[in-house]
């Protein structure tokens, strides 16, 4: 989801715009960022995780509702660990 980021109208503040980029669903970025740093296709995230190639797409669409646990089971599949931290 997209949002624009309401001016600062503080004198001297720099005269700038900007769109932020929020995400609904809870680990999408990352498993994408992971998936283009790494070069992996939905196809081979598929095979690695042994399931479709549509679940795959399922989980890097961000407006599908993704479970965390699955999410989590995508970046193992990866090398990497999922870590949630509330401060």
């Amino acid at each position: 989801m997209l949002s624009q980021v309401p001016k600062c109208e503080a004198p001297g503040a720099p005269n700038v715009s900007a769109t932020v980029f929020r995400p609904r669903h809870l680990g999408h970025p990352p498993l994408l960022n992971e998936m283009i740093r790494q070069d992996v296709r939905p196809a081979e995230l598929a095979k690695r995780m042994n399931t479709s190639k549509q679940e795959v797409n399922r989980l890097t669409t961000l407006s599908h509702a993704t479970k965390v646990d699955r999410i989590a089971e995508a970046l193992h599949a990866l090398g990497k660990e999922l870590i949630i931290k509330v401060a």
